[in-house]
């Protein structure tokens, strides 16, 4: 059965989220979470991307495993080949550290494609059966002026799309290796329009708020380094609703800190 997935990387964490009832059982590790009565797993990985090296290593209670994702991965894309630190792991061992700016593209940029797979997998992992192969369904997002950007999203896509291999490599593990396929389908949307339906549908598309179909209303989404504004009337996003620009808390961190 193909699971659907959704996964999101920000400028801070990698989010990924999904109600797959298969996917439900994984959620006794601690740093996966579920959410109300429903099959629904949530977590986040940080952002951060370090190339790897051969390390000392302890056998960590389950419930530190998402500080040990040294991860080998395999697919099409060359520059997200080969053996990495991420997340915590690349911030405690890693010797240069890769985190996204101001001046990259998020489609372009292989730590994007390195952070999804690695939380992909990640989160398809089972201590059970280490070894898995799966068929995902995949939603995911791009900043609003690389959505619009044609080549950008279709960049992005046949990046994602097919098969990619992650091998775990810290003992806790066991061993795991997570073969997946990520089928044509993707469902890409602009990061300013994620928000926007969160808050205005249910997880059966019916939204809150019988009016709110009835209403303009303006999302303003304020990440890390990015801001994206989607505007949502009588129903429907409007085509011309939409921009962002590459200014976003960091900014202004900066400059009032």
């Amino acid at each position: 059965m193909k699971k659907f997935i959704g996964c999101e990387v920000g400028n801070y964490d990698t989010k990924l989220i999904t109600k797959e009832k298969s996917i439900i059982d994984l959620a006794d590790n601690k740093d996966k979470q579920v959410i109300s009565d429903e099959e629904v797993l949530i977590l986040g990985v940080k952002n951060v991307v370090a190339p790897a090296q051969e390390r000392r290593t302890l056998k960590l209670s389950t419930s530190e495993l998402i500080s040990s994702l040294d991860v080998t991965i395999e697919t099409k894309e060359p520059e997200a080949n080969g053996r990495w630190f991420v997340g915590d792991i690349a911030l405690r061992e890693g010797s240069q550290i890769l985190k996204p700016t101001q001046e990259d593209k998020k489609s372009k940029n292989p730590t994007t494609l390195i952070m999804i797979l690695t939380t992909i997998a990640y989160a398809l992992y089972d201590p059970n059966s280490p070894s898995v192969s799966e068929t995902i369904g995949l939603g995911t997002l791009l900043p609003t002026e690389e959505y619009f950007n044609s080549d950008h999203a279709e960049i992005f896509k046949q990046k994602l799309k097919g098969e990619h291999t992650v091998t775990f490599n810290d003992p806790a593990f066991k061993n795991a290796k997570i073969t997946f396929t990520i089928d044509e389908n993707i469902e890409l949307i602009p990061e300013g329009a994620a928000g926007q339906i969160g808050t205005v549908f249910n997880w059966d598309g019916f939204t809150f708020d019988k009016n709110y179909n009835k209403k303009t209303i303006l999302n303003i989404d304020i990440g890390y380094i990015d801001t994206d504004v989607s505007i949502f009337h009588d129903g429907d996003f409007l085509s011309k609703g939409f921009f962002g620009f590459k200014s976003g808390t960091k900014t202004l961190y900066r400059t009032y800190q």
